[in-house]
């Protein structure tokens, strides 16, 4: 597809903004960096440790300065500024779209951040390649590492928009309901669409830890496989 975007107009219609941890990958802030510097774009940043309320407060202040976009990222995502002009030109050719992701992958999962949803209203996850041969597929929850909003359709929305919802028993175990995910439970509620880019992909920063093999090819796992399983099997010799 041939994109052609006004960088003037983006950088006029576009409040892009991230809640941010007091430390962060270098890396993120690289590809931060190139890509704000690539379309002279200002972001906002709110830091500490109250995500859901810096993301609120970031929003109003998208909404308040009559911005038609928000674009929320995350501090470990990587992208360019190609990403973006993709995300925007697709959103100002398609005024039915409310908000729109790029496909992304979990940290220390194999499956994309996103779940669809069934005829029958329940969650589901897409596995098979050949669904995202499209531009666009419809969600019904997603992420923030690098999503563009219909700033207006907040207007659609109750508050508070960022809340996480316990389990039956009142803790975070199964059955919980994140911050994020509340959010676009209440945007879908709304009235509001939500769709995935497959053709607009973004990586996700994910710390690994490399072991020597036992012919000293590298074996690679998750640090959160690590810290549930240990030292994997297939390694040199040593002590484990």
């Amino acid at each position: 597809m041939e994109i052609t975007v006004s960088i003037e107009e983006l950088r006029e219609n576009v409040g892009m903004v991230a809640s941010v941890p007091r430390l962060q990958f270098t890396d993120q802030t690289i590809s931060l960096l190139r890509s704000v510097r690539a379309l002279a774009v200002d972001p906002t940043l709110d830091q500490g440790v109250y995500w859901g309320q810096h993301l609120t407060h970031l929003f109003e202040r998208v909404r308040a300065e009559g911005r038609r976009y928000i674009l929320a990222f995350d501090y470990d995502s990587i992208y360019t500024e190609r990403q973006i002009v993709a995300l925007y030109w697709m959103m100002e050719q398609n005024p039915d779209i409310d908000a729109l992701c790029p496909l992304q992958m979990k940290r220390g999962r194999d499956e994309g951040i996103f779940t669809a949803e069934s005829e029958d209203g329940r969650m589901i996850r897409i596995r098979d390649p050949r669904e995202f041969d499209c531009d666009f597929v419809p969600i019904k929850t997603g992420h923030f590492g690098l999503t563009l909003l219909r700033a207006e359709r907040l207007d659609r929305l109750d508050k508070p928009w960022f809340i996480p919802v316990p389990d039956r028993d009142g803790g975070y175990g199964p059955g919980k309901t994140d911050e994020d995910i509340r959010f676009w439970l209440l945007w879908r509620a709304a009235g509001n669409t939500f769709m995935l880019a497959p053709r607009v992909v973004i990586g996700h920063l994910n710390l690994m830890v490399t072991w020597p093999g036992r012919d000293l090819t590298p074996v690679h796992q998750y640090t959160s496989d690590y810290y549930k399983d240990g030292i994997p099997s297939g390694i040199l010799n040593g002590v484990r």
